[in-house]
């Protein structure tokens, strides 16, 4: 067997991560792709590999690392590369339908993000397995400081400042009735009607935020994990979750790790 040539940088635990990781063993690529933990590295290695040295500019996980070094900087993109390389196992749908999803879910997502990233910092717990190498080796003591810190400031990062709890949540929820919506009004199983298509891929992979993923793809310590998760919002989408559940088992399979 070659060794792969390519690499995906990405976060355990992220719905971002997932999408483009989906994408990747959906359309058969993930023997040319290894998976590399964002968990390991800091940002000063993102910006050296993609170029973006403007500290203005936010960079971000997943980052696919080509074979001659160019990067594909978004998951979206990512995803649509693996598509566009699987010689028709992972087909795109048309454009608006796709963009329609995909700005639903950006929703989701963006909102789940802060309630989490609140959480953990309120809770100022964290598990070995889910801080950078180099973090592990400092005391106990330690802990709650350096998650308060890292996600301060990565909810000043990444966070609209006029949320709150209360805002953020009703934006998920008032996003997964969308969802919902859309998939009811294709008439089939999928977001395509009968046709699994990259619009499966990122409705399902989004909803990490919500309950855990099957088959061990959520990828969290159980400290780290209750917090990005919403059992209430689980409850009161169970259909919903149950159609990305069974979309797990059938697409996705079991987690290996590299």
């Amino acid at each position: 067997m070659t060794q792969p040539d390519k690499q995906l940088i990405s976060l355990p635990g992220s719905p971002w991560s997932e999408r483009a990781s989906f994408a990747i063993y959906v359309a058969g690529l993930s023997e040319e792709v290894k998976i590399v933990p964002y968990v390991d590295f800091f940002e000063l290695y993102l910006r050296y590999i993609t170029g973006r040295w403007n500290f203005s500019e936010k960079v971000t996980v997943p980052v696919l690392r080509l074979a001659d070094g160019s990067t594909i900087n978004d998951s979206l993109d990512i995803a649509k590369w693996a598509a566009m390389k699987s010689n028709g196992k992972l087909k795109i749908p048309d454009n608006d339908r796709l963009q329609h999803v995909v700005r639903v879910t950006e929703s989701i997502l963006s909102a789940s993000r802060f309630r989490g990233f609140n959480r953990v910092r309120e809770s100022g717990v964290f598990d070995a397995q889910d801080l950078p190498s180099p973090l592990r080796l400092l005391p106990d003591s330690f802990n709650g400081f350096i998650v308060r810190f890292l996600f301060g400031s990565l909810l000043r990062k990444h966070s609209d400042p006029t949320w709150t709890m209360e805002s953020a949540l009703a934006q998920m929820r008032s996003g997964l009735k969308e969802l919902e919506s859309i998939l009811k009004e294709s008439g089939g199983e999928y977001f395509d009607k009968d046709e699994f298509t990259l619009a499966d891929v990122i409705a399902s992979s989004a909803m990490g935020f919500v309950a855990p993923l099957p088959n061990g793809h959520s990828r969290t310590g159980p400290n780290l994990g209750k917090c990005w998760v919403e059992p209430e919002v689980a409850e009161e989408f169970k259909d919903l979750v149950a159609w990305r559940d069974a979309l797990y088992v059938a697409r996705r399979g079991p987690l290996t790790l590299p």
